[in-house]
């Protein structure tokens, strides 16, 4: 089925043709394409919370929530439509909350660069259907999807991703963080219409835009992260249920709840001790800590033995023509 592009408005990501910009051609990345006049999509840079008693979310909707020092949060992602960028803080860390809906996308990242705690809001344009940051103290551009800045004063920059945040229900994201706040914008902490629900039931990509690499379909949903200097992507399909991935001295353990929504995060760990099925769960070998499915975390284990892996959800053709050099993870070692 192909979406249906029509229906969606001007208040949204991708809703208009236009085409605006105050930078020269010649600072936008190669590939980039302009889709709406940049500041349509209005960044929030004072962010405005409200408790969890009082917001007024659905349980079944879907949050991007974060924990920083200690501190629960969550942002509803259709609010997150559109906006698309938060900068927030939390004590002493800056942070940036982003959400792109056309690449199924939400990641965290610091804002400390060059000396500064910089600004991002979204450019208004795409990099192979990709939201493109900019920011506004020196107006590089920053791919979420390459994860560094294609363009500007700080060109080459990495984006430090905080593995801090979680897609999830409201109910579930309040059952875990009872004293959570909630992202208010304009007395708003939720709206209920949705315009990309006819984009994810497609199988296209955004405006025909399909994978060249066809080890996977287009629109084949991932989990994509770099490893050393390597990118890989692995199916959703690979680890429902959970599967553990060898990679040279890396144990890479990825889970996903069967049937789960497209939606939902993918909980992801990396650790040089060997993380092995038994029976009905997961344990890790070197400390005897079982996964705990109720807390996305194995009982008892120390974050050196076992970290988060920093990366994120998307799609096939978003992630493959960015990174056509791209490994694909299918075969796990357990599962």
């Amino acid at each position: 089925m192909t979406a249906n592009w029509s229906r969606i408005t001007a208040l949204t990501c991708f809703a208009s043709l236009a085409v605006a910009t105050t930078a020269r051609p010649d600072e936008r990345p190669k590939g980039y394409k302009q889709v709406v006049p940049r500041g349509r999509i209005a960044a929030i840079d004072v962010p405005r919370f409200v408790p969890a008693s009082t917001a007024r979310i659905p349980g079944d909707a879907w949050v991007l929530g974060v924990v920083v020092n200690g501190e629960a949060r969550a942002y509803s992602l259709n609010l997150l439509n559109q906006h698309e960028v938060v900068n927030d803080h939390a004590g002493d860390t800056s942070f940036a909350v982003v959400w792109c809906p056309l690449a199924n996308a939400g990641v965290v990242y610091g804002r400390d660069y060059g000396g500064q705690k910089l600004r991002f809001e979204a450019s208004g344009g795409l990099l192979n259907s990709a939201l493109v940051m900019r920011d506004r103290q020196t107006g590089s551009y920053w791919p979420i999807i390459t994860g560094a800045a294609a363009t500007g004063k700080l060109k080459g920059t990495r984006l430090e991703e905080l593995a801090v945040g979680m897609k999830t229900t409201w109910s579930d994201w309040v059952r875990r963080h009872p004293a959570t706040v909630a992202l208010s914008a304009g007395g708003v902490e939720h709206v209920q219409n949705n315009p990309y629900d006819q984009y994810f039931a497609s199988d296209s990509g955004f405006r025909e835009a399909s994978a060249q690499d066809k080890r996977l379909p287009t629109k084949e949903p991932v989990w994509a992260f770099e490893l050393d200097g390597r990118r890989f992507a692995v199916p959703f399909r690979a680890f429902e249920g959970g599967a553990v991935f060898r990679l040279g001295d890396e144990w890479i353990f990825l889970y996903r709840r069967k049937g789960a929504s497209i939606y939902a995060s993918t909980r992801a760990l990396v650790s040089s001790g060997e993380v092995r099925r038994t029976g009905d769960g997961w344990v890790h070998e070197p400390s005897g800590g079982r996964y705990d499915l109720a807390q996305g975390s194995f009982a008892g284990v120390g974050a050196g033995d076992l970290r988060a892996l920093a990366g994120l959800d998307t799609f096939w053709y978003v992630w493959s023509l960015t990174h056509p050099d791209t490994e694909v993870l299918a075969a796990p070692a357990y599962r």
